[in-house]
């Protein structure tokens, strides 16, 4: 490391999953939700990774996936887990600071080649779509906090 510099700072970006992880984290979470829990609508990726409230740069998703239960929440970020891919939680959209927006990774695939630039951003995020987790299960008004499922 540089004098002066922990080597924290001088660490590297993350690395995200490839395309191809993300296709696979796709088709396991297809394996492990119903047909209409899992999205890769372009319509609804591009909705849900952009909200015409914030003025921050948009990306769309991935894939959506509409969670009921801790225990699904659990299932999608172990699949993250697997394959490096970036998790962003979605309950409404109301954000003017843009943390619902997807997440870009940078592609190196040169079958994903476009002209003059074989680096080029792709899609690489989950949507954790909590709307359906709807079930307060308690309420404690002395510590503001609020357990949901």
């Amino acid at each position: 490391t540089i004098a002066g510099e922990s080597a924290a700072s001088t660490q590297s970006k993350p690395k995200y999953g490839s395309h191809q992880e993300v296709q696979r984290a796709i088709a396991d979470l297809r394996a492990l939700f119903p047909e209409n829990a899992v999205s890769t609508d372009p319509d609804a990726l591009k909705n849900y990774g952009s909200s015409p409230n914030s003025y921050h740069p948009e990306s769309p998703h991935s894939v959506v996936v509409h969670v009921k239960s801790t225990e699904d929440v659990v299932k999608v970020v172990n699949v993250a887990r697997q394959y490096r891919i970036p998790v962003v939680a979605y309950s409404g959209a109301t954000s003017l600071e843009g943390h619902f927006s997807g997440v870009s990774t940078i592609s190196t695939d040169p079958n994903r080649r476009v002209i003059l630039n074989m680096f080029q951003e792709v899609p690489g995020s989950i949507c954790l779509d909590l709307s359906g987790m709807d079930k307060i299960l308690s309420i404690n008004g002395e510590s503001e906090f609020l357990g949901f499922r």
